[in-house]
């Protein structure tokens, strides 16, 4: 994104604060990504804190998936992709929570 490789409408950035996707990339890779990417190590790792920053990175995902559907000049209704990351989001944060007090710390 970032690169323009998908090569995104830039209509799609009317009326936002990017004028480019380089900011917006760089935050999905690593805000979105990373956090993603240290709760899949924790959670390899059986570490205690891996449920809560699977929570903590299925927030992030929601909240980044809900500024895209309400900052991008977009079609009107979601798309399936979005529609798919908001509830893989929403997965990680509900389990992510629900295991956060059974982990084993390693």
């Amino acid at each position: 994104m970032a690169t323009g490789v998908d090569r995104f409408p830039s209509a799609w950035l009317a009326d936002n604060p990017f004028d480019t996707y380089l900011i917006p990339g760089i935050i999905l890779a690593l805000v979105v990504g990373g956090s993603a990417a240290a709760a899949s190590v924790l959670m390899i790792k059986r570490h205690r804190r891996g449920p809560l920053l699977s929570a903590l990175s299925g927030a992030i995902l929601i909240g980044w998936i809900v500024g895209e559907i309400l900052l991008l000049e977009q079609p009107a209704e979601p798309t399936r992709t979005e529609v798919a990351f908001l509830v893989i989001g929403a997965a990680l944060l509900i389990l992510g929570l629900a295991h956060g007090g059974r982990s084993r710390p390693t």
